[in-house]
């Protein structure tokens, strides 16, 4: 909602895979998101990974073809509305999946293509944002290509990654709060 509130839709786009309780389907009627796929839309999550991918080699053929060296001098291309790229219809792209064990279980031939994603994507302005109950969910194939984590407060502050003391105290504290591994607090 944050995003929405700041950005045009033409500067950030959300696609979402909700395997988490369907908090995410409320986000639907935002001009922001392409799209919300649960549990029972195999379809549709099998498409948005797909469209996910053909944004990811589309933008690594432009970047190429036109010599941009980074996703900061695309950004500022298309605010100039430089008509080399003003066709791209995508802005920075986020790839939402809440409940990453759902994912892995129910539609185990999507997690070669995330991973994939999750490393090649950033440097294109895909994000691929992961939603675990524990970081045990997520292989270390994919837990390597993510460079910004957010640990929020856990079931068992025992299976925190970040800092044992530290998840213990998030018990304390209101929802919505979490810890980074540099010290940090959100």
């Amino acid at each position: 909602m944050a995003v929405a509130a700041t950005h045009d839709p033409s500067a950030a786009q959300f696609y979402c895979l909700d395997f988490g309780g369907g908090a995410l389907s409320s986000l639907r009627h935002l001009p922001h998101v392409g799209s919300v796929a649960g549990r029972s839309d195999g379809d549709l999550c099998r498409r948005t990974i797909a469209e996910m991918e053909s944004v990811v080699r589309a933008r690594e053929a432009r970047f190429r073809r036109l010599g941009i060296e980074s996703m900061s001098t695309y950004r500022q291309l298309r605010s100039a509305g430089d008509s080399a790229v003003t066709d791209d219809p995508y802005g920075d792209v986020f790839l939402v999946i809440d409940g990453w064990a759902t994912l892995r279980q129910d539609f185990d031939s999507l997690e070669p293509a995330v991973i994939a994603i999750a490393a090649q994507g950033l440097s294109f302005g895909v994000h691929v944002v992961v939603i675990a109950s524990r970081w045990a969910e997520i292989r270390p194939a994919l837990k390597d290509q993510i460079g910004t984590r957010i640990e929020l407060r856990l079931g068992d502050p025992a299976d925190s990654e970040m800092d044992r003391r530290r998840a213990r105290q998030l018990s304390n504290m209101s929802p919505g709060r979490g810890i980074t591994r540099d010290g940090g607090r959100w």
